[in-house]
This record gives structure tokens, sequence and C-alpha cells, in this order.
């Protein structure tokens, strides 16, 4: 990872919503152009066995299914995962 990092410079900084392009606020949900990705949604959550009973949070709805999985294997006791590291901005 220490490798990936040192080859690539990114940085993100804040906009205002309104100049993000390629993703359209409806009434109900922010969401991409072209369906990818993801969705926020907002949510209404009553729990009443908490301090707090109820409130509104914005959540990320999939939109579509998908897996993720680890390959592990143990080295001379030593546990080790394959990962692929990918840069992305954010």
């Amino acid at each position: 990872f220490t490798g990936q990092r040192a080859r690539h410079t990114v940085s993100a900084e804040r906009v205002p919503l309104a100049d993000v392009t390629g993703w359209t606020r409806g009434e109900e949900t922010i969401e991409h152009d072209e369906g990818r990705y993801f969705k926020v949604v907002a949510v209404s959550v009553r729990a009443g066995n908490r301090e707090v009973t109820g409130w509104t949070q914005p959540l990320f709805e999939p939109v579509r299914n998908g897996i993720a999985a680890f390959v592990l294997r143990h080295f001379d006791g030593v546990p080790h995962v394959l990962a692929h590291a990918r840069v992305e901005g954010g």
C-alpha cells in the first residue's frame, strides 16, 4: 500500500452539491445519472429501547448486490491476505 501511495497523488475537496455533475438530486434520492455506484436516501428511524427514540439520517443504498471476499493463507503461522490496492479520490 505504501508503494501505491508513493506513486500517485490524489486530492479531494468539498464542493457545493449544486456543482456536482453526473448526479441528480431528486425528491427522495441523490443518484448517478447512469444508475451506477449507489443512491443516497434518507430514512426515519424509530427505536423505542434507546436513549434517543427517533432520528433521521442519510444512508447509501447499493444499486446492485455485490460480494466482498478476502483470500487468506498462513505462511509460517502468519496470516497473509490477498488484496488489490487501488487509488481513488475521496
